[in-house]
């Protein structure tokens, strides 16, 4: 299939039933890869958005698959429904902080959430509704979360490597770097919490009742955290992969 010169991002959509496909977005299109052997690849071409930096797959999308373009300074949502090879979108984004970027943007009942970084204040957390384009600060947890005034004056680095997982009726805010993560629960059943993953016990994202914690406070920013922890906590084939060539 070649080489792919410029901003272009690799996404993966799941029907209904389990099936994958993967779809390569560029600035002036998004081509499918039909799941099934022997189907050509599908062209769809994406309206001008204007000089596209960066473009950022959605993972854990049910029946589309989703990119989030930044054109011209602004943030929009274009996708592609498989099962009738018809583009969506775009969708502005209304709400995304100026000059942020989007870090793993992740879907989950309805929603998409996401890290919004940016270079003179700590990450938004972002939830943003699809249809409508409309972002806003989650509930509860604004900003991503420091542990004491020590750490945030260490700036902790976000990037490539932060990661929004969905799995089950919950989302898993992680940032390597930073002593503290989120877990939202979409279904409701309790408002967003953060953990220390120092001091974690266990997650389990899919569980009726939620996260099992340890409450214990944490001071001083091991070099180490638990990392391992929050990612068996998840499902790795839920990830999507992300691909970026200049």
């Amino acid at each position: 299939r070649g080489p792919v010169a410029g901003v272009a991002s690799l996404g993966v959509g799941a029907s209904p039933s389990g099936t994958q496909t993967v779809a390569l977005a560029t600035p002036g299109e998004i081509r499918v890869f039909p799941a099934a052997k022997g189907s050509a690849p599908v062209s769809l071409a994406v309206p001008d958005l204007g000089a596209t930096t960066q473009i950022v797959p959605v993972s854990g999308a049910i029946g589309q698959v989703l990119f989030a373009y930044q054109a011209s300074g602004r943030w929009s949502l274009v996708g592609v429904d498989p099962a009738t090879a018809k583009l969506t979108g775009p969708v502005s984004l209304q709400g995304v902080p100026g000059g942020a970027v989007l870090l793993a943007p992740a879907f989950n009942r309805g929603s998409i959430y996401t890290v919004a970084e940016t270079a003179s204040t700590q990450p938004r957390l972002l939830r943003i509704d699809p249809r409508s384009g409309l972002a806003a600060p989650l509930s509860g947890v604004p900003d991503y979360p420091v542990v004491s005034a020590a750490e945030a004056a260490q700036a902790p680095i976000f990037g490539p490597q932060t990661q929004v997982i969905s799995v089950g009726p919950r989302v898993i805010i992680n940032n390597p770097d930073s002593i503290l993560g989120v877990v939202v629960f979409t279904d409701g059943s309790q408002p967003p919490r953060t953990f220390d993953k120092g001091t974690l016990a266990s997650v389990d994202p899919a569980a009726p009742g939620g996260v099992a914690l340890n409450a214990a406070p944490k001071t001083k920013k091991q070099s180490q955290p638990k990392q391992q922890q929050v990612q068996a906590a998840v499902d790795a084939q839920s990830r999507c992969l992300n691909t970026s060539e200049t």
